[in-house]
C-alpha cells in the first residue's frame, strides 16, 4: 500500500465519522431491550440507559434492570445506514426513527433528532452511574438555582456536567439532552461542584 493509499484510507475514515451523529429511536411499549439488542447484534454502536429497580418476583423481592427512559434509545450511526435498517426492519415493530419537529430540512420535512456528541458523552456518564436516586425530571417543571453552568468534581458523579437545581428538596445536577429528555442526579453537595465553561 503507497503512501496515498494510505492518505485516501485515512481521509475515508474521518469523512464517515464527520457523517455520523448520535440519533433518538424509538422502541415500542416494554421492548427497549429487544431493539437494542437487535440493533448491537447487527453493528450498530447503540445506548439504552438502564436502571435498578425492585419487583416482586415469584413472592421474593428482587432487583431488575429497566430503561431509565421508557421507549427511548440512542445509536451512533450514519443517517442514511440507519434510516435503511430501519426500514429494512420495519416489519419487527421494535423500533422507529425519532424526529425533530422544529428543525427543518430545505424540503420542509422534519430532520431526525440528533444529540451533540458533547451531550451524549455527558448524559452517558450520568446514567451509568447506578444511583437509585437518579431520576428522569420534566425539563418545565424544573426551577434552576441560576443559569451556570457546574461540573462535579467529587464523589461518584464526577465528571458530570450540568445545571443546580433543587429537586424532591436536594440540590442536584441536571443533565438535559435538548428535544428529549432531561436527568436529575442524587443530591449533590455544592462543596463537590466547580463552574464549567464550554471552551
Amino acid at each position: 500500500m503507497t503512501t496515498a493509499d494510505t492518505t485516501a484510507d485515512t481521509a475515508s475514515v474521518k469523512t464517515k465519522e464527520q457523517q455520523m451523529a448520535w440519533y433518538v429511536l424509538r422502541s415500542t411499549f416494554n421492548r427497549s431491550q429487544k431493539a437494542y439488542d437487535m440493533l448491537t447484534s447487527n453493528g450498530f454502536h447503540a445506548y439504552l440507559p438502564l436502571h435498578s429497580v425492585e419487583k416482586v418476583v415469584k413472592g421474593r423481592l428482587k432487583r431488575i434492570m429497566k430503561p431509565l427512559i421508557p421507549n427511548l434509545l440512542f445509536v451512533f450511526s450514519e443517517e442514511n445506514v440507519l434510516k435503511e435498517f430501519v426500514k429494512a426492519n420495519k416489519d419487527t415493530g421494535y423500533v422507529t426513527l425519532y424526529y425533530d419537529h422544529f428543525n427543518h430540512s430545505s424540503k420542509g420535512t422534519n430532520k431526525l433528532l440528533t444529540v451533540p456528541a458533547f451531550q451524549m458523552d455527558n448524559f452517558i456518564r450520568a446514567t451509568s452511574i447506578e444511583n437509585k436516586h437518579t431520576m428522569v425530571v420534566d425539563p418545565k417543571n424544573i426551577r434552576y438555582k441560576t443559569g451556570d453552568m457546574v461540573r462535579i468534581v467529587e464523589g461518584d458523579f464526577i465528571g458530570v456536567v450540568g445545571k443546580v437545581a433543587r429537586v424532591g428538596g436536594q440540590s442536584r445536577v441536571i443533565v438535559t439532552l435538548e428535544g428529549v429528555c432531561a436527568i436529575a442526579t442524587a443530591y449533590i453537595p455544592s462543596a463537590f461542584l466547580e463552574p464549567y465553561q464550554d471552551s
